[in-house]
């Protein structure tokens, strides 16, 4: 279970967001945050959707996975428990949702509820503690509860006189009606957001740089292009639902905070010829927990020599950040004509960064001639991807002569930074090409296809597919191909640090000069890899005069130093899995395109086999699932 998940369900609670909860919930509602279970949590911060769904589900559960207490929900509890909080100071209290229903004075609900929830002699005696220090009286007996009505004489203490109340009843009206016009419309301001009931409402907030937030659900119309966005939006949990797909982004500029926001995309039939995204065209300010769903899209991309083309989901652009967001896709993609078509789950260009973000089990992407990545297509320099979960099955099938069919898990082309992801879904690329001489290159990788940046702490659990027939390919486990640039003079050379695979490579060509790098850890590598581990499998098919696999590298740089010594890579603490297929923790050396050498095993600090999984999992570089 990630701390990611467990982040985004507390959240959801606090938000009250319905369709944020129930994506992240299944599997964990036993889950217990220090002293407070889920549905006590749900209560006290009345997250009242969640509750109307799942107070059954959750009420029932009387075993509970302690995990760690957010302070914030300590301070909470604390405002308005009481005397009552010296009940659960013990380290292995529970503040069930009976007792925290009582301690918020629900006691209708405490009395309508307790033959339905969970009751032990725990709850029972602590429900009589609890309305004892509030000096009433309560009677239990079997499934009957009673409780004492609460006096009114706190409240009757702060009436006024007659004559007071008359002095100052004008001014009173006034403040009503002032306060009545401010909770319906608002101020714009944080402290009073101007609240957005319908489309038209919505798209006119859009224009401006006022503080808004969502106030209902709305189905749109129709998408406005040109929209630059500069204010803050809260979604409220809210949800937009669209069945339509223009070359317009529902927001073509955002340089502001769109956050608590749900949107919904069903059966998009159609085609696009442009950069295409779900939501934003190009961010320059802060996505914060917005959730697409994307539902059955079939789209067809209408390739072009002079421009790009492809789908994504938040930005077809990202400058600015990215932050605790979902999406799930789901769909088929077919290119048609010459040029570049792409789709991707949150990027087709950042520049900035994209944290905690998940792309949802159950997402699939299945392309014809359009490369496919489950968060970004290019990520730049300045590009950061951290901490994000890929769980989007991805196939492409290509049978065009000069295409060159590429696929990875996260990142399709990184020279920035990618750290602490993970690929947990299946990744296919096949070729059909039968032209003979065909050119292109065939390439997958677990987190990237091709490398130039630093990989940082990533894990492909999943497992990676290629087939051709006449054109080479790359395949690993982390990244199919790790190379370098050349800028100002300088060679910068792509980086995997403390990643690991635990994958099975299907890889198969059929023409006798279609070549073949295919590792546990990386296709090519040409830079630095430590710390690694590899646990991958090989299934193969293949001529072996043009196949190379490696445990840990199909093939590996070769470079001439100073008095005759060789250098391929710079590598330290590497561990792989001993294979009866496969010979060599590096398939072959390169220099200048020419093989010199097939089949090397390093020294042990640079690469080392082991016999057994279980012996790679004791060493101090792994930290996988």
């Amino acid at each position: 279970m990630s701390n990611v998940d467990i982040e985004t369900i507390y959240q959801s609670i606090k938000e009250d967001n319905l369709a944020l909860f129930s994506a992240y919930i299944e599997g964990k509602e036993n889950l217990s945050f220090g002293r407070f279970p889920i549905l006590s949590i749900c209560y006290m911060f009345e997250a009242n959707k969640i509750i109307s769904k799942y107070k059954v589900l959750l009420g029932n559960i009387s075993k509970y996975q302690r995990i760690d207490e957010p302070f914030e929900l300590y301070k909470k509890f604390r405002e308005c428990a009481g005397k009552t909080l010296r009940l659960y100071r013990k380290e292995d209290s529970v503040v069930t949702p009976l007792e925290m229903l009582a301690i918020l004075e629900k006691d209708s609900l405490v009395k309508k509820l307790y033959k339905t929830f969970y009751t032990n002699e725990t709850i029972k005696r602590n429900l009589k503690s609890i309305y004892k220090m509030a000096l009433l009286k309560i009677r239990i007996e079997n499934s009957d509860i009673d409780i004492e009505r609460r006096p009114l004489a706190r409240v009757q203490k702060r009436v006024y006189g007659w004559s007071l109340m008359l002095s100052v009843s004008f001014v009173f009206l006034i403040s009503l009606v002032y306060a009545l016009v401010i909770a319906v419309g608002g101020m714009g301001i944080p402290s009073s957001p101007c609240k957005i009931y319908n489309e038209v409402q919505l798209y006119k907030a859009l224009a401006t740089k006022s503080h808004f937030i969502l106030e209902r659900d709305l189905q749109l119309s129709e998408l406005k292009g040109d929209t630059q966005f500069s204010g803050v939006l809260d979604g409220g949990g809210k949800t937009l639902y669209i069945d339509f797909l223009s070359d317009a982004s529902f927001i073509s500029n955002n340089l502001g905070t769109i956050k608590n926001l749900n949107i919904v995309y069903t059966n998009i039939d159609t085609s696009i010829s442009n950069k295409t995204s779900l939501f934003v065209g190009e961010n320059s300010g802060e996505i914060s927990r917005v959730n697409i769903y994307c539902y059955n899209i079939n789209l067809v991309c209408n390739k072009s020599l002079d421009r790009d083309v492809g789908l994504t989901g938040f930005a077809i652009t990202n400058n600015g950040n990215i932050i605790g967001s979902t999406i799930m896709l789901n769909g088929t993609f077919i290119a048609n004509g010459d040029g570049e078509c792409f789709v991707s789950g949150f990027a087709i260009d950042n520049n900035g960064s994209i944290k905690d973000c998940t792309v949802l089990s159950d997402s699939s992407i299945d392309t014809s001639e359009a490369d496919a990545s489950g968060f970004v297509i290019n990520n730049a320099k300045s590009g950061l991807v951290y901490k994000c979960d890929n769980n989007c099955t991805i196939s492409q099938v290509s049978s065009n002569d000069g295409w060159s069919p590429t696929v990875a898990g996260v990142v399709l082309t990184n020279y920035g930074t990618v750290e602490d992801c993970i690929n947990r879904a299946d990744l296919s690329v096949v070729s059909e090409n039968h032209t003979e001489n065909a050119q292109g290159v065939a390439l997958n990788g677990g987190i990237s296809a091709n490398n130039y940046g630093d990989i940082v702490k990533c894990l492909n659990t999943a497992d990676i597919k290629v087939k051709t027939e006449n054109i080479m390919l790359y395949a690993g486990g982390v990244t199919a191909y790790s190379g370098y640039y050349v800028e100002d003079g300088q060679t910068i050379m792509s980086s995997v640090i403390n990643c690991g695979a635990n994958t099975n490579l299907d890889i198969s060509t059929t023409h006798e000069k279609a070549f073949v790098f295919a590792g546990g850890i990386s296709g090519y590598m040409y830079g630095t890899m430590r710390e690694c581990f590899s646990m991958s499998t090989f299934t193969y098919g293949f001529d072996e005069e043009r196949w190379f696999a490696g445990t840990a590298i199909g093939a590996a740089y070769l470079q001439y130093q100073l008095f005759g010594s060789v250098v391929c890579i710079s590598a330290s603490e590497n561990y792989v899995l001993s294979l009866d297929n496969v010979e060599h923790q590096i398939g072959a050396l390169i220099n200048n395109g020419s093989i010199v050498n097939v089949g090397l095993d390093t020294s042990n600090n640079e690469v080392q086999t082991l016999e057994y999984a279980s012996q790679i999992m004791q060493k101090e570089v792994f930290w996988g699932e």
